[in-house]
C-alpha cells in the first residue's frame, strides 16, 4: 500500500506517455522521457504507480478525516538514538579493498557509455563541509559516474540497520538528463534483493522528487519482481533547492519525509525486513547531459531506542 499525503494521487501509466508527435515543442536534447512525462503531470499534486507490488495503495486520510495509519504523527527523534553520521568534513572513501567506510567503484556502469569512478577521482570531493559528487564528459567520449556505498567486505562499513530513521540534507543535480539517487539496499543472502529509493531526481525540469520500493525475490518464477513508485512535486518547481529528506523504516512501513513533513508511506513486505546500507549515486541518463554535480551536507542514521523488529 502507498499512502500519498500531498494531494490526491492518481495512477500513472505503465510508462510515462510520450507527447503527440504533431505540434509538440522540440525538447532540449538532453531531456529524458521521465522529464517529458513530468511536464505532463506537473499540474497534478502527486501520483503513484504499482508495478506488481503485492499490495494496493491509497491515499491516507489525514487532516480531513480519520487517519488510516500513523503517517500523520510527527516524527519524534526522542524515540531514536544516533547510530552513525557523516558530516562530510573529510572524504572517508576508499575502493572495495580499502578501509571504507564509504566504498567507491560499485554498481557501475549505471548508464550506457559511462565508466565508474574510483576513490581519488575528481568525481568525489569535499568542499566547505559538503560532499560533492559530479558526472562529467571525458576525453575518450565516455562519461564518468559517481557511486559510493556504505558497505564493504570484512565488516568495513557503516552499521546496517533493519529499522531506522535516516536523514540527509542535499541539493540535487542542476542539469536535465542527470540521475541522482540515494538508495537503501540489502545484502542478506537467501532473501533476494530489496531496494528503497528516496529521493531520486532527474534535474530541474522533472520538478518532482521520486520515491520507490523494489524487490527481486530468490524464486522469480513463483514470485515475480515487484516495484512501486511515488512522484512528489518539489515546492520550488524547476529550481533545485536544498532540502532535508528523511526515511523512516519500521516493521510494516517505509515513510518518506521532506523538510520534516511526512509525504508518503509504502508497505514493507516480509522479505524486505532485512538490514539495509546506503548507496549515493550520480550519473547521466542521456549522452547529451551537461556536466553537473550534487551536494550533500550530511547523512545521519538513527536507531530506535526500543527496537523489537519483526521476524525477517
Amino acid at each position: 500500500m502507498i499512502r500519498v499525503l500531498d494531494g490526491p494521487p492518481r495512477e500513472g501509466p505503465g510508462r510515462p506517455p510520450a507527447l503527440p508527435r504533431r505540434g509538440r515543442p522540440r525538447p532540449p536534447r538532453q531531456r529524458l522521457w521521465a522529464i517529458a512525462a513530468a511536464a505532463l503531470i506537473s499540474a497534478a499534486p502527486a501520483w503513484a504507480k504499482n508495478y506488481n507490488y503485492p499490495v494496493d495503495w491509497r491515499k491516507a486520510e489525514c487532516g480531513g478525516g480519520p487517519a488510516t495509519s500513523d503517517l500523520c504523527r510527527p516524527l519524534d527523534l526522542a524515540d531514536y538514538k544516533l547510530s552513525w553520521a557523516d558530516e562530510f568534513d573529510t572524504l572517508k572513501l576508499t575502493n572495495a579493498d580499502g578501509r571504507g567506510p564509504w566504498i567507491a567503484g560499485v554498481h557501475s556502469p549505471l548508464a550506457p557509455n559511462e565508466i565508474m569512478s574510483l576513490a581519488g577521482d575528481p568525481a568525489y570531493s569535499v568542499s566547505d563541509g559538503k560532499l560533492v559528487l559530479s558526472t562529467r564528459s571525458l576525453p575518450n567520449g565516455k562519461r564518468s559516474e559517481a557511486n559510493m556505498q556504505g558497505w564493504g567486505p570484512g565488516g568495513k562499513h557503516w552499521p546496517m540497520l533493519q529499522n531506522f530513521y535516516a536523514e540527509v540534507r542535499l541539493r540535487g543535480p542542476l542539469e536535465n538528463g542527470s540521475h541522482f539517487g540515494l538508495w537503501w539496499l540489502s545484502v542478506e543472502r537467501g532473501k533476494g534483493h530489496m531496494e528503497l529509493d528516496w529521493p531520486e531526481q532527474y534535474g530541474p525540469e522533472d520538478r518532482h522528487d521520486h520515491g520507490a520500493a523494489h524487490i527481486w525475490p530468490v524464486d522469480r518464477k513463483a514470485h515475480p519482481p515487484a516495484h512501486v513508485s511515488v512522484f512528489l512535486p518539489r515546492p520550488e518547481g524547476s529550481a533545485m533547492a536544498w532540502h532535508i529528506y528523511g526515511l523512516r523504516a519500521d516493521d510494516l512501513t517505509f515513510t518518506l519525509y521532506r523538510d520534516g513533513k511526512p509525504l508518503a508511506q509504502i508497505d514493507r513486505l516480509p522479505d524486505q525486513r532485512v538490514p539495509l546500507y546506503p548507496l549515493i549515486s550520480l550519473f547521466g541518463h542521456s549522452a547529451k547531459v551537461k556536466d553537473t554535480d550534487i551536494q550533500v551536507d550530511y547523512i545521519r542514521v538513527y536507531a530506535p531506542k526500543s527496537d523489537r523488529s519483526a521476524p525477517k
